[in-house]
């Protein structure tokens, strides 16, 4: 299936105009849409993987459904961690359009999922206190720490 084809699946099928999901309330439309978007992504593979993920930055990029639509397609991708449609939130997020909400946050949230990926990807820069590497406390000693202040905060409430 040529990326063009999926571009139209893309939107019928969040916007509930494909067969199994004519029948259901407009209301739950946003959690069946994106299951059916989320089976289709998992059903397909190689070469129609790549066209399903470019047909995704497509509508990101051209926005022909609501905000609300959108949206919902950038949070899917920022789920799935798709960072092929990185350039198309960029320019999505530039547009007078990405201003209205749900779509506003959900390109920030998408953005800040990509950053932190990066960051764990090339790794955090060690803490340091006077240009020396600060020593990281353990788990048990921070889970010790906060034990500690909450109790002294209850006993002096």
């Amino acid at each position: 299936m040529a990326a063009s084809k999926f571009y139209q699946v893309i939107l019928d099928t969040l916007q509930g105009r494909t067969e199994p999901l004519r029948s259901i309330p407009a209301e739950r439309l946003d959690w069946s849409g994106a299951g059916a978007l989320l089976d289709l992504y998992r059903k397909t593979s190689g070469s129609d993987r790549e066209s399903l993920i470019r047909a995704i930055g497509q509508v990101i990029q051209n926005h022909p459904a609501p905000p609300a639509v959108i949206a919902q397609l950038v949070q899917i991708a920022s789920g799935l961690d798709l960072a092929e449609v990185e350039p198309q939130v960029h320019k999505l997020q530039a547009d007078p359009f990405a201003s209205q909400e749900p779509l506003r946050d959900a390109i920030s949230n998408y953005l800040a999922f990509r950053q932190l990926n990066t960051l764990s990807e090339t790794g955090l820069p060690p803490n340091t206190v006077n240009g020396k590497p600060k020593a990281r406390k353990t788990k048990s000693e921070r889970t010790a720490r906060t034990r500690s202040l909450t109790k002294r905060a209850r006993d002096r409430g």
